[in-house]
């Protein structure tokens, strides 16, 4: 144990003498596995310069964190991926060392990141550097089998691509540069995810606070009743980035309507349909954030869509508690309808077909609309409000495959005549297509354990992306045999960008690993060849800015 403390008094002794430098910077440091818990370190170098009543704000996936004793500073979650570094009374040292417990990291660019000092002479970035374990074991090559390609067979007629631009922003200039590639593959759908928590992505005549506010990022303010508050930017994002003004930040950004038609036009030219996601009635933060401040700046509040003072205590799967609409108020009606009508009329103005309008409905937690006896039956009323709005204008709706799970017979007799289709994203087995069929469900093939392009190809540390699902690359996607049932409208690629820090991250998460995908989509009936396979050298060498290299042994 003597010696256990030795080495680590060494340690800390070699990183604090690194720090004696100017102006404040960081080191983080990760800790050694022990089971489902490591230590991980954070050193704030050169602390006399932070001043007084500092703070130091971070992001990260989410979470549980806490803080050991003999740490120079606490850390708190503010909300989901958004942490804040706090000093503790009676701090007066050159550097400040912090030691926390939490989860091993998965990934090297999972590490905390956009480290923001705020103190009285205002908000700056912070340099960080990385200090990584180096992999112990070899990285085998990646293996793919060759497709017997055959003939090209009775091709599915909904071939799709979803890009969340919510997470992180993808430029229209970019969303073009990726139609073309898309349509290389015969994609002939983009489903195009474009509000969520944490963005919205494209401009509203006469409500302006959607975009200033909903499209971007900037540190919280502590309000007068001691909470934090979004006040004019959404809190940071997955990046970090608290700087509203930083065009680099992929945390930043929208389509204006001049974007949003070239981008429709583009992909009409190259035979991709667009299909545009408002999520609700989850997933609705930065809509709700945005109204908000619309409100304060108007006092109109007949589009507020969030309770004041909702007792519901909830937690999203993203870890937010305040990101569901109040589906029992018109005012959220009064709201949306305005947004369909908005959508409308942009499609008129490209002159390009709107094939359905998404309005997600996937991942409402349990908790929400406490105040209600029945919130099953409040569900039920805002699927069947969105049914017959739909009806209304001549519009069809599409969903994720929560939408129609968990209702009653009367709101999916409504729901029915204007349902385009339902993603079915977990379970996809032939139990569950059969009951889709059975109800009259058209399905697109969503499943994440093959479908999701941000699931990472494998265990390395060096790579990107989630893990939640699988672990995907080519030779999986290419294996994919669906059970086929007379409902399948078709199948989906996924791009969800939490783990996205460039646009050039996205090519790299969907090529080679979707190959597969790609071709059942227009191969349903193609087969594998079990005994032919390519090798695709690996490359362990991707990294965040200022990382200490680590290369695959």
């Amino acid at each position: 144990m003597n010696s256990v403390r030795h080495t680590f008094l060494a340690i800390s002794a070699v990183i604090i003498a690194s720090c004696r430098m100017s102006p404040p910077s960081v080191i983080w440091e990760e800790g050694l596995p022990a089971g489902n818990q490591a230590v991980h370190s954070i050193v704030i170098c050169d602390a006399s310069g932070l001043g007084p009543d500092w703070e130091i704000w971070f992001s990260q996936i989410p979470d549980d964190i806490s803080v050991l004793d003999g740490s120079g500073a606490g850390i708190e979650r503010i909300m989901a991926n958004t942490y804040r570094i706090y000093p503790c009374s009676g701090q007066d040292c050159d550097s400040i060392f912090i030691r926390y417990r939490t989860s091993p990291l998965k990934r090297n660019s999972w590490a905390p990141e956009g480290f923001v000092l705020r103190n009285a002479k205002g908000q700056k970035e912070l340099t960080v550097s990385y200090r990584f374990i180096t992999p112990e074991e070899t990285l085998p090559a990646k293996r793919w089998r060759k497709p017997d390609f055959g003939e090209d067979s009775n091709p599915f007629g909904y071939r799709g691509f979803m890009l969340d631009v919510a997470r992180s922003f993808t430029p229209a200039k970019e969303v073009i540069r990726l139609l073309d590639t898309l349509a290389c593959y015969k994609v002939n759908y983009l489903h195009l995810h474009i509000t969520d928590d944490e963005g919205w992505r494209f401009e509203v005549k006469g409500l302006p606070e959607l975009t200033s506010v909903g499209a971007f990022h900037a540190l919280p303010v502590r309000g007068s009743d001691g909470r934090w508050c979004d006040i004019d930017a959404l809190q940071p994002s997955y990046d970090g980035c608290a700087d509203r003004t930083d065009g680099h930040s992929l945390a930043n950004g929208y389509y204006s309507r001049k974007d949003f038609v070239r981008i429709l036009r583009h992909a009409w030219r190259k035979g991709i349909r667009v299909i545009p996601e408002i999520d609700t009635p989850g997933h609705s933060r930065a809509a709700i954030k945005a109204m908000e401040a619309y409100e304060r700046r108007t006092g109109d509040a007949s589009m507020r869509l969030s309770a004041k003072d909702d007792p519901s205590v909830y937690l999203s799967a993203q870890w937010y508690s305040d990101n569901i609409l109040d589906v029992s108020a018109e005012s959220v009606y009064k709201f949306l309808f305005r947004i369909w009508d908005e959508i409308i009329g942009i499609y008129s103005e490209a002159g390009v077909e709107l094939p359905a309008i998404h309005i997600g409905g996937d991942e409402v937690p349990d908790g929400v609309w406490s105040w209600d006896d029945d919130p099953k039956a409040l569900r039920g009323g805002f699927i069947r409000r969105m049914a017959e709005f739909a009806r209304s204008r001549g519009v069809r709706l599409a969903g994720w495959q929560e939408l129609v799970q968990d209702i009653d017979e009367d709101t999916f007799a409504l729901l029915q005549p204007v349902l385009f289709g339902v993603n079915c994203w977990t379970d996809v087995s032939e139990e569950m297509l059969a009951g889709m069929a059975e109800l009259g469900v058209p399905v697109i093939i969503s499943d994440a354990r093959y479908t999701y392009a941000d699931q990472a190809y494998s265990p390395a540390k060096t790579e990107t992306g989630h893990s939640w699902a699988a672990f995907t690359d080519e030779n999986k996607t290419y294996g994919f045999k669906i059970p086929r049932t007379d409902n399948i409208l078709g199948i989906q690629v996924q791009m969800f960008t939490e783990t996205v820090r460039k646009t050039s991250d996205i090519y790299y998460d969907v090529f080679p690993k979707m190959l597969g995908i790609f071709d059942l989509a227009w191969n349903p009936g193609r087969q594998v060849q079990e005994n032919q396979s390519y090798v695709i050298p690996f490359d362990g060498s991707r990294e965040l800015p200022g990382s200490v290299p680590v290369r695959a042994q």
